[in-house]
């Protein structure tokens, strides 16, 4: 896993996929170091509703706490349909980040995950 460097003072995509999951199956992103921004924003578009807590965004003083789970996590749930979309902005309140989406029971026919750093 590659660890990914965000720049103070602009809006830079950190991460991006269109890979549909299975039932219950887990996106991972890459460790990002956000720090010198103020939030992670993004959006998520599925036909299919994610698990219970579905949205995790994990935060830490270093890369090596993921590892060994010392992270402060913020969660959200999502009900997928094939109009709506969702989004979410979550504050920064650690150095580290890492993004993990995890599937509802049914597998995705559609799934847009997008999320950036900023630092407004």
């Amino acid at each position: 896993m590659s660890n990914i460097t965000v720049a103070q003072n602009q809006l830079l995509e950190i991460v991006s996929t269109d890979d549909l999951l299975t039932g219950n199956a887990v996106y991972t992103s890459d460790i990002i170091y956000v720090a010198g921004n103020s939030r992670i924003i993004g959006m998520i578009f599925s036909d299919q509703s994610s698990a219970a807590g579905g949205l995790v965004i994990e935060q830490a003083q270093n890369s090596a706490d993921f590892a060994s789970g010392y992270v402060t996590r913020s969660t959200q749930s999502y009900t997928g349909n094939a109009v709506t979309s969702n989004t979410f902005a979550i504050t920064i309140v650690a150095p580290f980040a890492r993004i993990k989406y995890t599937n509802g029971a049914t597998p995705q026919g559609i799934f847009r995950f997008t999320a950036s750093a900023i630092s407004q």
